[in-house]
C-alpha cells in the first residue's frame, strides 16, 4: 500500500495517481498533462499539502523494508535450524516434493485412522 501511494505521489502512477495529480494540479491545468519530477501546473499550496501527506508513506515504506529484511533473516535462520537439528532433505525437499527420511520423523505418531 506505502508502494501504490509513493508512485502515486512520485509519478502519478494508477491507482492514486489520477487522483494526487487533479488535487495538485493548478486551477485549469488538466491533470493528464502534468509531468513527473515537472513542476510546471502545479499548484504550490496543493503540492506542499500533497508532501505532507506522503511524508508518513515515506517512515512506514522504509521500516518495512527493514521489517521485511529482519523476517526473511529469520526465515533463513530457521530452516538452517531445523535442517540441521531433524537431518537434512527439507530444502531440497522444498524442490523435489520429496523428503527421504534417515530415521522416523519426530511427529510421526502413527498409522492415520479414518
Amino acid at each position: 500500500m506505502t508502494g501504490l501511494v509513493l508512485a502515486g505521489t512520485d509519478i502519478y502512477y494508477p491507482p492514486f495517481g489520477y487522483w494526487i495529480a487533479s488535487w495538485i494540479a493548478a486551477p485549469g491545468v488538466d491533470p493528464a498533462m502534468i509531468a513527473p519530477y515537472d513542476k510546471a501546473g502545479i499548484d504550490p499550496t496543493s503540492w506542499e499539502a500533497m508532501r505532507s501527506f506522503r511524508s508518513p508513506f515515506v517512515t512506514a515504506h522504509y521500516w518495512n523494508f527493514y521489517a521485511l529484511l529482519f523476517l526473511i533473516a529469520i526465515h533463513i535462520i530457521g530452516v538452517i535450524v531445523t535442517e540441521l537439528r531433524e537431518g537434512g532433505g527439507i530444502v531440497s525437499a522444498m524442490f523435489t516434493g520429496r523428503k527421504v527420511f534417515d530415521r522416523k520423523p519426530m511427529d510421526d505418531g502413527g498409522p492415520r485412522s479414518g
